[in-house]
Order: structure tokens, then C-alpha cells, then sequence
């Protein structure tokens, strides 16, 4: 690991909190689907009938509830699979743990 990532990652450890601020280029590298491509969020007027900021309106889930559950499940769990896989691997290469926030009486992760 050369040192300007462990000094990083060692920042990341000690801080209380962090931001993180980032474009396209890193949504599609940890496997977040794109706008324009192929397989991007645009597609879903070819697949669904409707552009993704008509399936994921409130009037189109309150009219039609399965299509966009449909959509939605296809969209997100993909991002959220992502997500979970990415953080893991970064927690664990970092030593880094999740921490616990409060959520009224309860403690989650």
C-alpha cells in the first residue's frame, strides 16, 4: 500500500465524520448504473415505457404500484447490492468499522 494510502486511510480512521463528493466516473466504477449507456437509467423507456423521472414519481406509484415496484427493484437493488459489497471491502482493507448510529431508542448500523 504506498503511503499516501495509508496516511488516507489512517486520516479516515481518526475522523469523526467524513464527506465524500463524487461524479459519474465513481458511480460507475463501484457499479452504479449511468444515464446514457447501454445499460444506463435512460434505458428504462425502451424496457418500461416511461422515462426513470416518470417511474419513480409519486403519481406513477400511486397509479401503477407493480410497474414501479418493478422498476424500483431493477434500479435499486442493483445500486444497494453495490453498495453493501463496496463498503465491506473498504472496511475491511481499511480496518475501519460502521458506526453504530441512534435512531430513537434503538442503536443500528
Amino acid at each position: 500500500m504506498s503511503s499516501e494510502i495509508s496516511l488516507l486511510a489512517e486520516m479516515m480512521k481518526k475522523a469523526s465524520r467524513i464527506v465524500f463528493l463524487g461524479g459519474a466516473g465513481v458511480s460507475t466504477e463501484s457499479g452504479i448504473p449511468d444515464f446514457r449507456s447501454e445499460n444506463g437509467v435512460f434505458q428504462a423507456t425502451k424496457e418500461f415505457g416511461y422515462p426513470p423521472e416518470v417511474l419513480i414519481s409519486h403519481t406513477f406509484f400511486m397509479k401503477r404500484t407493480a410497474e414501479f415496484y418493478r422498476y424500483y427493484k431493477k434500479i435499486f437493488y442493483i445500486l444497494t447490492q453495490n453498495q453493501i459489497r463496496r463498503m465491506q471491502r473498504f472496511q475491511k482493507w481499511s480496518g475501519a468499522a460502521p458506526r453504530p448510529k441512534k435512531k430513537k431508542d434503538r442503536v443500528e448500523n
